[in-house]
């Protein structure tokens, strides 16, 4: 009898390891051949592999998205940080429904492109559309939206929200994700300004590249001598924006001098002029 409990105890071991390892685990999804029409929270819970730890920071009311940016081409680029907004954001997206069954094969490059990116710092999770009508997954597939209407309503929600918030920065240049976000042109949309420090050691005075990226271009130039960034302010006269940069300038051996200079773009390229 002992002999054959033995055995039994060591039969049952075996199949509650294999149940354990058969389950999922948390952040684990099951992989399943989706088809028809599903969620966007369903199909991309299967393709994205953090969908899972930034749904369940939404769900909890945990703070691991810092940003929620909406990028339409051509006509906005805005972010909102408010945690509640982007919960309820991430849920309307997550509830679109797309059809799987009949993905299009002719969607253009020339389409407008609209993508909703969550942003924790270290990795973004984007809901991404060419039009309204279709997905535009970088996993593949352009699927039909089964309500435009609803990914529209998404985006007059949100842009209203975005509009509040800019009309709260004024000339505040905000920093967002490694650069600074500046109207360079004055077309209404934010270009991304990269600051990146250049160590020339003691052979020659330091600089940093300034880089100023957007949709309609991507120039670069360069503050001589410059060894620390303060600040940034935005400001406008009548040649239009400008950017006026706050650092510390010197040379290897002593660089703690404040300094003034102010950045334009202008006819194509960008200027900097030192402030005497």
């Amino acid at each position: 009898m002992k002999r054959i409990a033995s055995v039994i105890a060591i039969l049952s071991l075996f199949f509650l390891l294999g149940c354990s390892q058969s389950r999922p685990q948390v952040g684990q999804t099951v992989k399943e051949d989706l088809k028809g029409i599903v969620t966007m929270a369903d199909y991309m819970s299967e393709h994205y592999g953090s969908f899972y730890t930034f749904a369940q920071a939404m769900e909890n009311g945990d703070d691991l998205v810092q940003s929620l940016r909406l990028y339409i081409a051509h006509t906005t680029d805005g972010y909102v940080h408010d945690p509640k907004v982007m919960r309820e954001i991430w849920d309307d997206l997550c509830a679109i429904r797309i059809d799987l069954d009949h993905p299009s094969t002719r969607i253009s490059s020339a389409d407008e492109t609209i993508t909703f990116d969550f942003d924790s710092g270290r990795e973004i999770i984007p809901f991404s559309f060419r039009t309204i009508a279709y997905t535009n997954f970088s996993s593949g597939g352009a699927f039909p939206v089964e309500d435009p209407q609803a990914v529209q309503a998404i985006i007059d929600k949100l842009s209203a929200l975005i509009e509040e918030e800019e009309a709260k920065l004024g000339d505040e240049v905000p920093y967002e994700n490694g650069a600074w976000l500046w109207d360079a042109d004055g077309d209404g949309m934010r270009e991304h300004v990269w600051l990146d420090f250049s160590d020339n050691g003691d052979e020659a005075p330091s600089v940093y590249v300034v880089r100023v990226f957007g949709e309609n271009f991507d120039e670069t130039t360069y503050l001589d001598g410059a060894y620390s960034i303060e600040g940034l302010e935005a400001a406008t006269d009548d040649k239009g924006p400008y950017l006026v940069i706050h650092y510390m300038k010197g040379d290897y051996y002593q660089h703690d001098f404040e300094a003034t200079a102010t950045l334009r773009y202008v006819d194509g390229e960008l200027q900097v002029k030192e402030a005497e």
